[in-house]
């Protein structure tokens, strides 16, 4: 799935040019998609985190499974590590030291020896058993390895890679993408946890609301104050300012008014309301 959305991205940014309405890519594609930068929104990144985002939303869940372990990232990471031509030279020395060895053990010396017999018994028997069995299967990773030279047309000296640089450059560009999909989900969960924060903050509101409703405001002793009059015959509240307001605040216990001061109120609402000067017409 990866290649196909690889290929639908370049020819869609090679539309109306040459390049366009390619049938495949080049593999060094994969390790310059990186440098290209892409924009999206207010969202900022390169080639590789449309790529990702795509591939989410089309094949969900693939990803997860390239990079699980034993998955086909871990994998291409392990061949990446070494050279064909390397295992089989090295291949080559184990044989020939298990040869020197068993010549050794064969020579007349040696077979004079009875202790030893065993000893060369055991050998030869591993001798063919595994050496073989390394031999047979390097020949089918150089024939599989040829396959994919075939398919990926790198019959050419001069496009054809060798077995750790073409696993190199795939198991780079998958990092990439790991990197990109951990980006991509650090940033769906901080998008997650702001959309929710609204939410939880009225809830506290309603909350905090609730236990406040339980009590009764300081402010509310306030409403009703004894009233009196002055000389003038003018209503007032008297203050009740002590000197203990002056020396500092202290804590006052809310009490429910008397009916007698509610009366009262009324009563001075009541002449405020008879003092009022109505405009001559």
């Amino acid at each position: 799935p990866n290649r196909s959305i690889v290929l639908y991205v370049g020819n869609y940014l090679n539309g109306g040019t040459p390049r366009g309405r390619a049938d495949g890519f080049a593999l060094d594609t994969l390790v310059l998609m990186r440098t290209v930068k892409m924009s999206q929104g207010d969202k900022a990144g390169s080639l590789v985190d449309y790529i990702t985002g795509q591939m989410e939303r089309v094949y969900p869940g693939d990803l997860h499974r390239v990079f699980a372990p034993g998955g086909d990232f871990e994998l291409l990471k392990a061949a990446a590590r070494h050279k064909a031509p390397d295992l089989a030279e090295e291949l080559r020395s184990f044989r020939a030291t298990a040869e020197q060895v068993l010549t050794k053990l064969n020579s007349p010396a040696s077979l004079e020896d009875d202790s030893l017999q065993s000893c060369r018994q055991s050998l030869e028997k591993r001798r063919d058993i595994q050496l073989n069995g390394l031999e047979q299967e390097l020949r089918q990773m150089e024939s599989s390895y040829e396959e994919i030279v075939v398919w990926f047309h790198m019959e050419d000296k001069g496009i054809r890679k060798p077995t750790d640089e073409f696993f190199g450059i795939w198991s780079k560009f998958l990092a990439d993408i790991q990197t990109a999909l951990k980006a991509s989900e650090e940033q769906a969960l901080k998008e997650k946890r702001k959309n929710s924060m609204p939410r939880r903050v009225s809830m506290a509101m309603k909350e905090q609301r609730s236990r406040r409703s339980l009590t009764p405001r300081r402010s509310e002793a306030g409403l009703f104050r004894p009233i009196t009059r002055n000389s003038d015959g003018m209503s007032r509240q008297c203050s009740d300012a002590t000197t203990e307001d002056v020396d500092g605040p202290e804590e006052r216990q809310w009490k429910p008014p008397l009916p007698s001061e509610l009366r009262a109120r009324r009563e001075v609402v009541s002449l405020q309301a008879d003092q009022a000067v109505v405009p001559d017409e």
